[in-house]
């Protein structure tokens, strides 16, 4: 419920695929895009289909300079094999690490 409430006020679009295995929650600015939702049903998971969400949305707003994703450890393996650089964060929550990922368009 809280998601929805965040896409209904803030700006911000939330897309599904065809196959609806996968969803990308996202703000999209003139030059930048923030992914505040990434993820794939586990059964569609390593077949390259949130690489696939992530090249879309660029397709689809070429005046996009780059990306940023905050993410957690487990997470932050995927954004770096698709190109984000990672910065680890100041501890934000107790006993959980977090990352920002800046992807150059």
């Amino acid at each position: 419920m809280t998601a929805l409430k965040l896409y209904n006020h803030n700006n911000c679009t939330l897309y599904t695929t065809l196959q609806n295995n996968g969803l990308i929650g996202l703000k999209i600015s003139k030059s930048y895009c923030e992914i505040l939702h990434l993820s794939v049903l586990p059964p569609s998971q390593q077949k390259g289909i949130a690489s696939q969400m992530i090249y879309q949305i660029i397709n689809l707003n070429p005046s996009i300079e780059f990306i940023i994703a905050e993410t957690d450890l487990e997470a932050v393996t995927f954004y770096e094999k698709f190109g984000f650089q990672s910065i680890k964060l100041p501890a934000k929550y107790p006993d959980t690490t977090r990352f920002l990922c800046i992807y150059h368009v």
